[in-house]
């Protein structure tokens, strides 16, 4: 996901009945995160998350 260390870890891609693609992992350090209309940025040492394209 882009976190600021090589402590990122991805465990799990997959889509729903409509196409939508979802991730499923932890980072650390701070990452940013954004779907076009928001941004997300996090700096807890550990963090897990749930990413939705689509």
């Amino acid at each position: 996901m882009g976190g600021s260390s090589d402590d990122d870890v991805g465990y799990s891609i997959i889509t729903d009945n409509l196409g939508n693609v979802y991730t499923v992992g932890r980072f650390s350090g701070s990452v940013e995160m954004t779907d076009g209309k928001h941004v997300q940025v996090s700096r807890h040492r550990k963090a897990n998350f749930v990413k939705k394209f689509i």
